[in-house]
């Protein structure tokens, strides 16, 4: 795959100049190009031009041109299969080059990714790819995925973001699901933007486009930086990548092939203030990727070849902690419950005399921890350096004590539980079973935007779907009571989006120990 597409890309890439890509260019705003896995065919982004499905207003749809007979093709409207009315760009290819991942969430028009496959006539309608905990603040979004179709970077403001749009990771797991976003850390991420994050076949070389990192020459640079282990947050202080690319004009997307010692890059310089896609001829020492013969399953003379650099992450680290009442600060026996986000891993562990030590690979866990007599805990943690630790403090159950359960969490506007809630609510069920004399009043809460008659109503049917989840597990109805109060009752301000999130929730409060 990667000779494929190394010769395509020599063709169409030696020898030329930054006017290469003047059949492709026009007056409207090129972004984000995506090379196909044989090289032949160019997908990007088009802003705001007539043909677009929304029209002059369309922020963005997703055109292509074909390399043939030594140039480039005028570029082709890629069809309302993989465009709507909004923002649509491609993402990458799969390596076999059969799937393409996508940006936008086509189900309720939310950012996020989905996945289209090949077919003989072209693409099939892309369908939301899951994420967990995919979240983004930004209306900006952008990002690559590995030569390999292993990993995709993606550019999003979201948990723990540094600043403006910070660059995170996703691992492809073993069932073909992806993991949660993890942030690269603050080598990479400034306090301002890091977008369209493209990762050099060796897995280990990134390039990327910030406003925020020193010896910028414009209003956005391309940077790189080397990845120095496997947790993802160790990084070489990022370079310039210099002057032959950088103005000041804005530079972002770039990638560089190195076979053909060519990069492929976006710049408003020159360009009427719009994005141009521009090449280059340049030298990046970039590691070659050491490919894995599997001679496992040899059948009628094949040779299985395994993915070139599929990330090791089976190093076990340290989880250290203790489990203390919130009231006496003394050790309590407690379980924990602890599953890895991406289903590889399940275990039970009780304590002893209320500390605990469990070897545990990176990555990320749901924690639920269960001691008599106390108010559960759901936590969710990341295994990512050699020793964490963790010290937990159990409030003991008090009749009028309330539960945020922070981790219960819905389809926008509606009263669709996502699986992402089940591990907290079983943790609520398990503390019901262990107390069973124990009652609860489960509260739903909204913020103040909107019609507050309808605050009300969508609060009062989440309540209703926590209660009957908890009744399926087999908690009796008449130990639940519920109720809906829209956006009477915050406990955050309204006034921006970061606070107004706190006021959406649901939490129950014991009316019976």
């Amino acid at each position: 795959m990667f000779i494929l597409t190394f010769f395509s890309l020599s063709a169409a890439l030696s020898g030329q100049s930054q006017s290469n890509f003047d059949s492709v260019n026009s007056v409207y705003d090129e972004q984000y190009p995506v090379f196909s896995s044989d090289g032949n065919r160019m997908y990007f982004t088009r802003a705001n031009h007539p043909s677009n499905i929304g029209g002059l207003r369309d922020k963005g749809d997703i055109w292509y041109a074909t390399f043939n007979e030594g140039k480039w093709s005028n570029p082709i409207h890629a069809g309302a299969i993989i465009n709507n009315d909004k923002w649509n760009s491609v993402v990458g290819f799969s390596s076999d080059g059969n799937s393409m991942i996508l940006h936008h969430h086509y189900q309720d028009d939310r950012q996020g990714l989905s996945i289209s496959q090949k077919k003989n006539d072209g693409w099939t309608i892309p369908t939301s790819l899951k994420i967990p905990y995919f979240l983004n603040r930004s209306n900006i979004q952008s990002g690559s995925v590995s030569s390999d179709g292993g990993t995709i970077l993606l550019s999003i403001e979201s948990y723990n973001t540094k600043g403006g749009e910070d660059i995170y990771v996703l691992f492809r797991q073993n069932n073909g699901s992806w993991s949660d976003p993890k942030n690269l850390g603050v080598v990479i991420n400034t306090a301002y933007q890091e977008i369209s994050p493209y990762l050099a076949e060796d897995n280990k070389t990134l390039f990327f486009a910030s406003n925020g990192h020193p010896l910028s020459k414009g209003s956005f640079d391309v940077y790189q930086a080397t990845r120095i282990d496997d947790s993802w947050i160790n990084w070489s202080t990022p370079t310039n990548i210099g002057n032959e690319v950088n103005t000041e004009g804005r530079e972002s997307s770039y990638q560089y092939f190195s076979e053909t010692k060519s990069a492929v890059y976006i710049s408003t310089q020159d360009s009427d203030g719009y994005g141009d896609i521009k090449s280059i001829k340049q030298s990046v020492e970039i590691e070659k990727p050491i490919i894995e013969i599997d001679t496992t399953n040899i059948e009628n003379n094949e040779v299985l070849v395994a993915d070139p650099i599929k990330e090791k992450l089976a190093v076990d680290y340290s989880f250290k902690g203790t489990v203390k009442s919130a009231t006496t600060d003394s050790l309590i026996l407690a379980t924990l419950f602890i599953r890895a986000v991406d289903n590889s891993l399940q275990l039970t562990h009780e304590t002893v005399t209320g500390e605990f030590t469990i070897q545990l690979p990176v990555g990320n866990y749901h924690l639920g921890i269960e001691a008599k007599d106390y108010l559960s805990k759901f936590l969710t943690i990341e295994i990512d350096s050699i020793t964490t630790n963790h010290h937990v403090k159990m409030a003991p159950i008090m009749i009028g004590e309330t539960v945020n359960l922070k981790s219960v969490l819905f389809g926008r506007g509606t009263d669709e539980l996502l699986s992402s809630s089940f591990d907290e609510l079983d943790a609520v069920v398990k503390m019901m079973e262990a107390n069973t004399s124990m009652e609860i009043a489960l509260g739903g809460h909204t913020d103040n935007q909107g019609s507050s008659k309808l605050n009300y109503a969508l609060s009062e049917k989440r309540v209703i779907a926590v209660k009957k989840y908890l009744q399926s597990k087999g908690i009796a109805g008449r130990r639940i009571e519920g109720k809906g109060y829209g956006g009477s009752r915050p406990i955050a301000s309204n006034k921006n989006e970061i606070t107004r999130k706190l006021n959406r929730r649901v939490e129950f409060t014991v009316t019976k120990k």
